[in-house]
């Protein structure tokens, strides 16, 4: 009796301490809130926040809640440069991983709907390309737009396989080239699969690549400079870009891999060039919910159309309803460059990304019309393991933790 009340008292301490300590460090890890007191609720949230951060690795975490055509909440935690105790901000740039590929999906979208370039998402891609490209087991089989949007295409580029990426390369056009055409210098036959076009899904990166050049082959104009034009600029998006050598780089959040606790390998702010069409894309958390909210509202922000609200339905339509692939916590369905993820019997629509040292995530819920953006810069390991399983599923409790917080703050307020 008396060891177990003895291990009682010591185990009462360390919580004290350990809590003392954490609340400590809110004070020089936190960003202070705007227009809100520092209540014992809001320290207490902030531990929350901070206590989740450290079990899933986030040495920063910048989010945004977005309900119908506004931002009701936005905060900051943590660390742009965690050894250097830089703070992140609001105005942080994060690499947002495959959220890029939204992005080239909805300039595809675009000049879809303009009449004067006058194609069909059903077209054989090869007519707008300076070659010929087949997947070589079915020779006599067209690979379009719409494969390459919803992942059909059979191209098979090895998700994981960052070296079959390398040379890096300015023009998507020569990258898919060299690659996926017979008897170029970096061809592999291991890079398309068995099964035909349109046949079955398979995750594919470079099927974005491609849509990039085909985007710079009808538009005559680089994937970057269409993309500032018609979405970036349009949208006030003024820290987005794919090029890198265009952003305030004191401002680029620097990417860590994480390896236990509060120790993270920190890594070079790099430049994946054409590759940054499937998942090299920069952006502020503030840059990314304009984005989203237009995607959320019919394809309009501003008074700015980005897409008619038909071509929006086209491109968020789940393409294929019989198949739903397995995502650790739930299952995704995709539309064109658009994913539904159910979760816990929410479902959610918009994209994942994860990059070399940066997670992100862009998603909104059709039931109540609440967006969120959360931005963190710690790689995020695709693997099967139970671990991985459960820091994502914390990620989702975050999301609703923050959803939860934006939604009785603007009751408070």
């Amino acid at each position: 009796m008396k060891k177990n009340l003895t291990l009682a008292c010591t185990i009462s301490i360390i919580l004290l301490l350990v809590l003392s300590t954490q609340v400590n460090v809110i004070a020089s890890y936190k960003q202070p809130k705007e227009n809100t007191s520092n209540s014992i609720d809001d320290i207490l949230f902030d531990l929350k926040i901070h206590t989740y951060m450290k079990i899933t690795n986030m040495p920063s975490l910048t989010v945004c809640i977005i309900k119908n055509n506004s931002i009701i909440w936005k905060d900051s935690y943590g660390y742009s440069n965690y050894y250097l105790r830089k703070k992140s901000q609001m105005n942080s740039i994060y690499i947002i991983g495959s959220i890029s590929k939204t992005f080239i999906a909805t300039a595809i979208m675009q000049i879809y709907e303009n009449k004067s370039y006058n194609f069909s998402l059903d077209d054989d891609i090869s007519l707008y390309l300076p070659y010929d490209l087949k997947n070589p087991y079915h020779p006599d089989v067209n690979i379009t737009f719409r494969m390459l949007l919803d992942h059909q295409s059979s191209i098979d580029d090895g998700f994981f396989d960052f070296p079959s990426y390398l040379p890096l390369s300015d023009d998507p056009t020569s990258f898919i080239k060299e690659r996926l055409i017979p008897g170029e210098k970096h061809y592999k036959k291991e890079y398309w699969r068995e099964t035909m076009p349109g046949e079955k899904f398979g995750y594919s990166n470079w099927g974005y690549i491609l849509l990039a050049a085909l985007l710079e082959q009808i538009t005559g104009e680089t994937f970057e400079s269409y993309c500032q034009k018609n979405i970036f600029q349009p949208l006030n998006m003024k820290d987005t870009s794919f090029e890198i050598e265009k952003l305030d780089r004191k401002r680029l959040a620097r990417p860590y891999y994480p390896l236990i606790g509060s120790l993270y390998i920190p890594m070079p702010n790099y430049d994946i060039r054409c590759a940054a069409a499937c998942g090299g894309l920069r952006a502020t958390a503030l840059d990314l919910s304009n984005y989203l909210m237009a995607h959320m509202n019919n394809g309009t922000f501003n008074n700015y159309s980005m897409l008619n609200k038909s071509t929006i339905e086209i491109m968020h339509t789940i393409q294929n309803p019989e198949f739903s692939e397995k995502f650790y916590i739930g299952s995704m369905q995709h539309g064109l460059g658009w994913i539904h993820l159910t979760y816990k019997e929410s479902v959610w629509e918009g994209y994942n990304g994860g990059a070399i040292g940066y997670c992100c995530h862009m998603m909104f819920r059709q039931s109540d019309h609440i967006g969120i953006i959360m931005m963190i810069n710690s790689h995020f390991k695709r693997s099967n393991s139970k671990l991985v399983e459960m820091k994502l599923d914390m990620q989702y409790t975050l999301a609703n933790i923050f959803i939860q917080k934006a939604l009785e703050d603007g009751l408070n307020n």
